[in-house]
């Protein structure tokens, strides 16, 4: 009964908030599932329980509608994924005075080259989808992809897959070699030192340190291997040499039959329809999840006004449509593999004339030990900007 009374006292004091969360049983993770640190309450059933109660809270106006009603002046979201900013506004409850969606601090048409590569070297299709991603086609073409790439990046390249799955099947299959071929893997290393993001935090500082030894002490850089939604694509600040250019290899859509997943795209179906202010529903949500994944992860290549990269993303089914707005007028489709490769190979040749950092100076020295906050920066580079002001705001 405890219990029950501390889920009755969530959705702050408001009875009608309940209609808001879902409860439901989920099946007993290993211990240190990072998912379970998202749950509201999480009781067991039993002493050894194979199964969880979980109390999920599925929308974020139950918290803006408690900021809301302590009639503060105003309320300000920034960040530089915000972008469907309809949709968000319809999540979040709230009517937001001013939306602004601004231009980057750079000029992109000089410092970005962004392109979406559909066919890899050997002309076939790059499609991450569920039917073709496990094929040993496409994991071979995807490994040639960043074999040729790795090539013409200078200094620091990023990698990022849909999921860790995805990644481990790659990273299986590049290992071994096939039909008495050199393995990819062997082939990346030849262009960059290859270092592959950890599942644990534990782990994760001292990959970190290791890549940008490695990019700063090698003559050609290294590759980082890391996840959409993952520790990497997220707040650390990958600037110049550490990022000269980051990879997409796929869609990163949310796991389709996650429990959570499936409660959260249920509730939006049911609770919203069409609106003279756009379209929010189950599915819609769910590929905007993939693009701001998308927007997350590509943020990584400029940190600073004078920062230059290449933005590659290595799927046929990519599209403009949901990239942030600094990005989109400058993506271009690609005909082939080869012409992608040449245009790349112009792009650094300028801007690494005209916008060049000084090179950091090789080392000998093992990689330090300082801290993340020391060693990692996060860069203030918001772009988007929602502005709630209150009809009636609390004297200051």
């Amino acid at each position: 009964l405890s219990v029950f009374r501390k889920l009755l006292t969530l959705g702050h004091g408001n009875i009608e908030n309940l209609g808001r969360y879902r409860m439901m049983l989920k099946p007993q993770e290993r211990k240190g599932d990072p998912s379970l640190k998202s749950f509201k309450v999480d009781v067991a059933l039993g002493d050894e329980p194979d199964r969880i109660l979980c109390f999920w809270c599925l929308s974020p106006a139950v918290s803006m509608q408690a900021i809301v009603s302590q009639a503060p002046n105003n309320v300000i979201l920034t960040s530089g994924t915000l972008s469907p900013m309809e949709t968000l506004e319809m999540e979040m409850g709230i009517e937001f005075d001013l939306k602004l969606e601004n231009p980057h601090v750079i000029d992109p048409r000089q410092q970005v080259w962004a392109g979406i590569l559909g066919t890899g070297p050997m002309n076939r299709a790059l499609n991450s989808c569920f039917n073709n991603r496990d094929t040993q086609q496409y994991k071979q073409e995807l490994g040639g992809a960043l074999v040729n790439l790795a090539r013409v990046v200078p200094a620091g390249m990023l990698v990022f897959f849909p999921s860790y799955g995805v990644m481990n099947n790659c990273l299986t299959c590049w290992r071994q070699a096939q039909d008495g071929k050199e393995s990819i893997w062997n082939r990346l290393h030849k262009f960059k030192q290859v270092v592959v993001e950890p599942r644990t935090q534990a782990e994760l500082n001292e990959t970190l340190r290791s890549y940008t030894y490695k990019v700063e002490n090698s003559q050609n850089g290294a590759m980082l291997l890391a996840v959409c939604r993952g520790k990497v694509s997220e707040g650390i600040d990958f600037s110049d040499c550490h990022a000269r250019a980051v990879v997409l290899t796929g869609l990163p859509f949310p796991p389709k039959n996650d429990l959570k997943v499936v409660a959260k795209q249920a509730y939006l179906s049911q609770t919203f329809n069409k609106s003279t202010k756009g379209e929010l529903n189950g599915q819609t949500w769910y590929a905007q999840q993939a693009t701001r994944a998308v927007n997350q992860a590509i943020g990584r290549v400029i940190r600073h006004k004078n920062d230059f990269g290449a933005i590659l993303l290595c799927d046929e089914r990519f599209s403009t449509g949901g990239l942030s707005a600094w990005v989109r007028p400058h993506v271009n489709r690609m005909s082939s593999f080869g012409q992608a490769t040449a245009l790349l190979t112009r792009f650094y040749k300028h801007a690494s004339h005209k916008f060049s950092a000084p090179a950091p100076s090789l080392s000998n020295e093992e990689p330090c030990d300082a801290t993340p906050s020391e060693e990692w920066g996060f860069a203030n580079q918001t772009r988007s900007c929602l502005l709630y002001t209150s009809p009636s705001p609390r004297d200051s």
